[in-house]
């Protein structure tokens, strides 16, 4: 093993918090426009949800075993991040499974 310790740096950071923020984002324009339910405007926000989840797979992860991993990485502000990701990504994938079943 390398005696480097892997960076939690901005690609990291970006990576758990764009998708997070545009799924809310979307889910925010579609409650104060009050779209119809089963228009393409309320399609594309379920889209936009679906997708930030599916993005969060890979980051969610790798930046928890960073964190586990290497007690350096352990800044309040990557452990908030990487909480609030796997909140959401857990929220996301729940919700495709119950869409799917």
């Amino acid at each position: 093993m390398s005696s480097r310790t892997p960076a939690f740096g901005i690609s990291m950071r970006l990576a758990l918090a764009v998708p997070p923020l545009a799924a809310t984002g979307a889910w925010c324009v579609d409650w104060l426009l009050e779209f119809p339910p089963r228009s393409a405007a309320s399609l594309v926000t379920a889209i936009v949800m679906a997708v930030a989840a599916v993005v969060l797979l890979f980051p969610v992860p790798i930046a928890v075993s960073r964190l586990i991993g290497y007690p350096t990485n352990r800044s309040l502000r990557n452990i908030a991040l990487t909480a609030v990701a796997s909140l959401y990504w857990s929220l996301g994938v729940a919700i495709i499974v119950s869409t799917l079943s």
